[in-house]
């Protein structure tokens, strides 16, 4: 009696293990072999090129240069007199500017790094009509660049761009009929940093807004200099140990995707925004997943991610997870002394009245 219970409990622990393995095959986010790749998606032979990182080699703006660009590109776009430049709000390393007139206005420049954002207002366009002569594709570029050498605007790197989009900003207008208007306001062209043939991802960019026959209306400025410093091969992760981690962290940022197919894979130079741009690939992904836990349809939905090439990168990137995260915060009856109190406004009170 007892072997043939034996058996019986051997067998059926058998059985378990085997629908238990097979269930997990299935299951969504717990397997590698859920990526693919398209055909299109290979590895560049990024072990054979010339990388560089860059550090930001702009000096700090005082307030007599920050004024000097602030009124160069006013008097340039036509605004001199639209903003009240005596009295700057100075604010987290910025200068920001008003205009009484027009609270559509922008103006402010970045004393660290050079960055400039001005809209000379959307007064005077506020009408229910489209903007006259607004210039198409080609020249909308043209005149675009024509602004941008004009203020200096690419300083010691005149060739490091690549014309990225030609749009514009359109206003749609719903009235008490339940008609829909849209009107054309302005053109917009912007351009992205390149070093070589390598893209730029992240904070480097000009944009440029324009009226009626390409007058500037608008800039943002995210262009500063930078200064070239190689980087050895044995600093650099190599392809198998860099797809590796690629996967890692696709995963662990789609754990409830049901597949996931990755379309294309680019080298690029990443920046952050803190004056320094480093190698890396970018992943373009397509992701699924099912439409809620009743509807097993699947959606999809895109996905990409930056992967660093450095084995030591000093810039934060999205898998990141931990640097996003704040201090931990003490409650009321905790008892850890590491942990931040909370203020007054978030602490309990005994708001019973004493009668």
């Amino acid at each position: 009696m007892k072997k043939f219970n034996t058996s019986k409990m051997l067998l059926l622990a058998i059985l378990i293990l085997a629908v238990t393995a097979c269930h997990r095959k299935d299951r969504p986010g717990t397997e590698k072999n859920k990526i693919t790749y398209d055909q299109a998606a290979i590895f560049p032979n990024y072990e054979k090129v010339t990388l560089n990182t860059y550090q930001i080699s702009e000096t700090k703006l005082d307030l007599v240069a920050a004024q000097k660009i602030i009124t160069e590109s006013l008097a340039y776009a036509g605004a001199a007199d639209k903003f009240n430049l005596k009295e700057p709000v100075r604010e987290n390393g910025m200068l920001w500017y008003k205009n009484p007139s027009d609270p559509s206005a922008v103006l402010n420049i970045n004393l660290e790094n050079g960055d400039i954002s001005l809209n000379t207002g959307m007064k005077a366009y506020a009408g229910n009509e489209s903007t006259r002569d607004l210039l198409t594709k080609d020249s909308a570029s043209t005149m675009a660049l024509t602004h941008i050498r004009k203020l200096g605007l690419l300083g010691s790197s005149p060739n490091d761009y690549v014309v990225s989009h030609v749009g514009g900003l359109n206003v749609g207008v719903h009235d008490e009929k339940g008609n829909t208007s849209v009107y054309k306001k302005f053109t917009t062209v912007r351009l992205d940093r390149k070093f070589g043939d390598i893209p730029v991802e992240g904070h480097s960019r000009i944009v440029i807004q324009m009226a009626e026959k390409g007058r500037l209306t608008g800039l943002t400025k995210h262009w500063a200099s930078f200064k070239a410093e190689p980087v050895s091969a044995t600093a650099i992760v190599a392809t198998d140990a860099l797809k590796a981690a690629i996967e890692q962290h696709i995963l662990s940022e789609n754990t409830g995707a049901t597949s996931i197919l990755v379309k294309k894979i680019t080298l690029v130079y990443y920046e952050q925004g803190h004056g320094l741009i480093e190698p890396a690939i970018r992943a373009e992904c397509e992701t699924r997943y099912p439409t809620s836990k009743t509807d097993s349809a699947e959606r999809v939905y895109p996905y990409d991610i930056i992967e660093p090439l450095l084995k030591e990168p000093r810039q934060t990137y999205s898998f990141m997870h931990d640097r996003f995260k704040g201090p931990k915060t003490r409650n009321d009856d905790s008892k850890d002394q590491k942990a931040i109190p909370r203020g007054q406004d978030e602490q309990r009170r005994d708001t019973s009245r004493k009668l």
